[in-house]
């Protein structure tokens, strides 16, 4: 990944003219969300965005069966199956953004760090364990809503930006970090 990030550093902003070249990387299951992106891409024709999902089709069963027949033909949205780890370090060297659209909380997913570490903004919804961590939103955007719409709507306001991605500002927490902050949060609740 030390070479993602580096050539991430080191990259100018992004053409606005070039299409915004989106990441989901995951397991292809519902609670993970990329439906949202796909419908929000599928209900925006002209929009100029790709999108690349890396995940195993065979694990989503019937819901990622439905996914690849409804996506089928639109050639913005590339389904390039299971990556082998040393091979994702390409696929972030390739996006502008990784789309995390997951709607259940999450424990610190090694796709958001590896992203972050690499200087790739994320999208995401405010959910726990992603943006709680991040007071200052410096990974990237938040969607405010787990629909489709609200991912049309942060499509088409990034669409417009002439900076296509926003370099993370602080690199991403220590262990030791991460784990003080679930602590705080932790208490709060229960001081609650």
């Amino acid at each position: 990944l030390e070479s993602a990030r580096t050539q991430r550093l080191l990259q100018p902003s992004r053409d606005v003219a070039s299409p915004l070249k989106l990441l989901f990387v995951g397991t292809l299951l519902r609670h993970k969300g990329v439906h949202l992106v796909i419908e929000a891409i599928l209900a925006a024709p002209a929009a100029a965005v790709e999108l690349r999902i890396i995940g195993d089709p065979a694990s989503g069963g019937q819901y990622c069966a439905d996914l690849q027949q409804s996506s089928g033909m639109d050639g913005r949205i590339q389904w390039a199956g299971r990556c082998a780890p040393e091979a994702l370090e390409l696929h972030y060297q390739w996006c502008d953004a990784l789309v995390f659209p997951s709607l259940w909380d999450e424990n610190g997913p090694l796709v958001f760090k590896e992203a972050r570490y690499c200087g790739i903004p994320v999208a995401a919804h405010d959910i726990g364990g992603l943006c709680s961590h991040d007071s200052d939103h410096r990974f990237g955007w938040i969607i405010p809503e787990s629909t489709p719409e609200a991912w049309r709507e942060w499509l088409n306001a990034v669409l417009l930006e002439t900076s296509r991605y926003r370099p993370a500002e602080a690199e991403a927490p220590t262990a030791e970090q991460f784990a003080q902050r679930m602590l705080f949060h932790y208490q709060e609740i229960l001081a609650e």
